[in-house]
């Protein structure tokens, strides 16, 4: 499970069969607040919207950020990778929706 914060943190969590959740990452390089996020089909890449109009594609196995995307004239609401995780889409509140190439594409 992946969590984001007002603080501009992202956390990935594991989650028991009886909800207990375990930390087991917490990354911290988003300039503004975390307002979604997408985990890649093949669990290996977070991306995450900021209100600075960011996104973050962080290494989901804890080798940290990988990337930062601008192009966002306001905050981006909604972040989601195609099914084979070529691709990632971004939707703004500047009314723009953009794709871009996956990490490692």
């Amino acid at each position: 499970m992946a969590t984001g914060s007002r603080d501009g943190t992202a956390k990935l969590w594991r989650v028991d069969a009886q909800g207990r959740g375990m930390l087991l990452r917490s990354m911290r390089d988003n300039s503004g607040d975390v307002l979604c996020m997408a985990l890649c089909p093949d669990g290996r890449v977070l991306a995450t919207g900021s209100r600075d109009g960011t996104i973050y594609l962080w290494d989901a196995e804890g080798a940290g950020l990988l990337e930062i995307l601008s192009g966002h004239g306001g905050e981006v609401l909604s972040v989601g990778f195609s099914a084979d995780g070529g691709s990632l889409a971004s939707g703004g509140a500047d009314r723009t929706v953009k794709i871009w190439r996956a990490i490692g594409n």
